[in-house]
């Protein structure tokens, strides 16, 4: 099912095009990230969604029309910093949002436990960590069973452990078949938990689909030798392997699918070459975002 389709969604600031013409597409079960840098649309595109912020043209549909205007119901959110009673613990503070939803059978027990917050339940909020307050924010979404979660930016000011928390969470959260839309800066957080991109840049739309079509096949290596400058003529005479930089230690290049990092030792042997250096790898999302995005 088609949990969300935009069609020319554009929102402006006066002369400042915060979203324009966003064409995006979410399927049942996607983990979306929705990628770009600060002043990119990302979080005016889920203002936008969750009917907090009106466009100044294009429109949206959640579920195809399926839940009618009482869409919302089924949509969790957390958009800004969690704010729960600071003397009151987990459990009572789920049940008074659960109360505000008006849920009569609030699942707390349940939610604590997928959230990780079971054995702190009965401790007050102002005592938990940011991470531990952001699990709780991610918990408050669950409460009635809603189809889709949207969060941004979820693991901004966490220290690593905090990161690696919520990151865990979100992704047993998706195992339930929950869509999940997240607005995120932090690439490498969202090359670990979401399925699914869409990379934003001033406004518009450069890229979107799975993450493994929106990264290339190539691979790239780092590689060095005794002898640089013997090296740095065997890559210019091979169409196979690309030059990208120079590095102080190694020279890094990109090389295609087809070749492994023990073809490409055997290569450079039979050739008289002899490595000193050799990292093989795949390309990050990072370097991919950095190359769509300095395209536009």
């Amino acid at each position: 099912m088609t949990v969300l389709e935009t069609n020319a969604l554009a929102k402006s600031y006066g002369s400042i095009k915060a979203l324009w013409h966003l064409n995006l597409t979410v399927q049942q079960g996607e983990v979306v990230g929705i990628l770009g840098p600060n002043g990119s649309g990302k979080t005016t595109t889920l203002g936008i969604l969750l009917n907090i912020l009106k466009q100044d043209s294009g429109n949206f549909i959640w579920f195809e029309g399926k839940y009618g205007d009482h869409h919302r119901r089924k949509i969790g959110a957390v958009l800004e910093t969690p704010n729960f009673y600071p003397y009151l613990n987990a459990d009572q503070n789920l049940r008074i949002v659960a109360k505000i939803k008006q849920i009569p059978n609030p699942k707390v027990d349940e939610i604590l436990e997928l959230v990780g917050l079971i054995q702190r339940r009965k401790s007050p909020f102002q005592s938990y960590s940011l991470g531990m307050k952001q699990r709780l924010a991610i918990g408050a979404t669950l409460l009635g069973d809603p189809e889709v979660l949207i969060f941004d930016e979820p693991t901004n000011g966490l220290d690593p452990q905090g990161i690696a928390d919520v990151r865990n969470v979100i992704k047993s959260v998706s195992q339930s078949n929950k869509t999940i839309i997240m607005a995120s800066h932090i690439l490498d957080e969202v090359e670990k938990i979401c399925s699914h991109v869409a990379i934003l840049k001033s406004g518009e739309l450069l890229a979107s689909g799975p993450i493994g079509a929106i990264l290339s096949n190539d691979q790239f290596a780092e590689i060095n030798a005794e002898d640089q400058p013997k090296l740095l003529q065997w890559i210019e005479d091979k169409e196979f392997i690309k030059l990208i930089k120079k590095e102080k230690n190694f020279i890094e290049c990109s090389i295609t699918e087809d070749i492994n990092a023990a073809q490409l030792n055997t290569l450079l042997l039979n050739d008289g070459i002899a490595l000193t250096h050799l990292v093989v790898r795949t390309r990050k999302l990072e370097e991919e975002f950095i190359t769509i995005t300095s395209k536009s």
